[in-house]
C-alpha cells in the first residue's frame, strides 16, 4: 500500500506540474524528461502496444514544392530501420540501424554513419520514443514554447548545443507536434488517428534547408508483413 501511495503521489505531482506550466515557468520547475516522454508514450497507446508493433507500411500521396519529388510514397518501418521510397524510386532514403542514406538523381547515393541524422527518416516510426533515452542520454526538457497557439514542452537531445534536435510535445495532449531534427530540417505532425492500436500522425509536413517542402498525407498505415532486409540497405 505504501508503494502504491508513493506512486499515486508522484503521479499527482506530475499532473500538477503539467497543469501549471506556462511560458514563464522557471527551468527548475519544468517536468522531468522521463515524465514528458512517458506521457507521450501513453498518448500513443502505451509501451506495451508500441513494443509489440510488427513491421509497418505507411502509404499515401506526397506533395512537394518540387514537382519531380511529388507522387506516391511508401515507407516501411521495422524498428529502428526505415525504408523510404517516393514516386517509384525517384527518391529513396533509409536507416539500416547504423547509417542513414539518401539516393536521388543526379547526386546519386549519399550515406552518413551514426544516429545524428537518422531522425530524418525515423520520424515516421511511431515507436521511436521508446529508444530516445537510450540514444540521447543527455536529453532534457529545456522550456515551453507556443506552437500554433498551444503550449508545448521543448525537449533537446543535446541541450545547449547549436545542432541539437528539438522536439515539441503538446502540453495538453502529450503528443509530438513538431520536430526540428536540425535547425534547418523541420517536421510537423497532425491528424493523429489509431492504426494497429497505436495513435499515429496521418499528416506529416517537412521543410528542408533549401526551402523545399513536403506534405505527406497517409491513406493507409498498417502491417507490412515480411520485408526483405535489403530494402533497408543503401542502394
Amino acid at each position: 500500500m505504501r508503494n502504491g501511495s508513493r506512486r499515486a503521489g508522484a503521479e499527482a505531482t506530475a499532473l500538477v506540474i503539467f497543469a501549471s506550466v506556462g511560458p514563464g515557468l522557471r527551468a527548475d520547475r519544468l517536468p522531468l524528461v522521463s515524465q514528458v516522454i512517458d506521457r507521450y508514450v501513453n498518448a500513443l497507446g502505451g509501451r506495451a502496444a508500441l513494443s509489440k508493433l510488427g513491421p509497418m507500411k505507411l502509404a499515401g500521396p506526397c506533395e512537394s514544392s518540387v514537382p519531380d519529388e511529388s507522387g506516391p510514397v511508401e515507407i516501411l518501418v521495422k524498428t529502428p530501420k526505415v525504408a523510404y521510397n517516393l514516386n517509384g524510386g525517384n527518391l529513396r532514403m533509409g536507416f539500416d540501424g547504423e547509417s542513414v542514406w539518401r539516393s536521388a538523381a543526379p547526386e546519386g547515393l549519399q550515406q552518413r554513419k551514426g544516429r545524428q541524422l537518422a531522425e530524418l527518416v525515423t520520424v515516421f516510426d511511431p515507436s521511436r520514443a521508446l529508444w530516445w533515452k537510450e540514444w540521447y542520454p543527455q536529453m532534457a526538457v529545456t522550456g515551453v514554447r507556443k506552437i500554433d497557439g498551444r503550449d508545448a514542452f521543448v525537449l533537446e537531445t543535446f541541450p545547449g548545443s547549436p545542432p541539437t534536435e528539438r522536439l515539441f510535445l503538446d502540453r495538453e495532449s502529450g503528443l509530438l507536434v513538431r520536430d526540428e531534427v536540425t535547425p534547418q530540417f523541420t517536421f510537423t505532425f497532425s491528424d493523429y488517428r489509431a492504426a494497429e492500436g497505436v495513435t499515429t500522425a496521418f499528416v506529416v509536413q517537412e521543410t528542408t534547408p533549401n526551402g523545399i517542402s513536403y506534405a505527406y498525407r497517409f491513406e493507409s498505415i498498417g502491417p507490412a508483413g515480411m520485408i526483405d532486409e535489403s530494402r533497408f540497405q543503401p542502394r
